[in-house]
């Protein structure tokens, strides 16, 4: 089954690395590093060969960016 990033983020709304980045307001490099270190959760979903964060999941990690940048 073929899936069109369209379809993926609007439809079955998963997000990759660099879009969970961006729509979280950080840098991407910033983001993989955060992941490599273990304060940011990585990616769980399979598609394909790749995994990619639910909306549900880049809600959590929004509060642990933002409870991240107040302090």
């Amino acid at each position: 089954m073929n899936v069109t990033a369209d379809q993926r983020t609007k439809v079955l709304k998963l997000f990759n690395i660099s879009e969970s980045a961006r729509l979280l307001g950080m840098l991407e490099q910033e983001m993989f590093s955060r992941i490599r270190s273990g304060t940011l959760q990585s990616p769980k979903i399979p598609l394909g060969k790749r995994l990619y964060f639910s909306s549900d999941d880049l809600q959590l990690l929004a509060g642990k960016v933002q409870k991240k940048s107040h302090r």
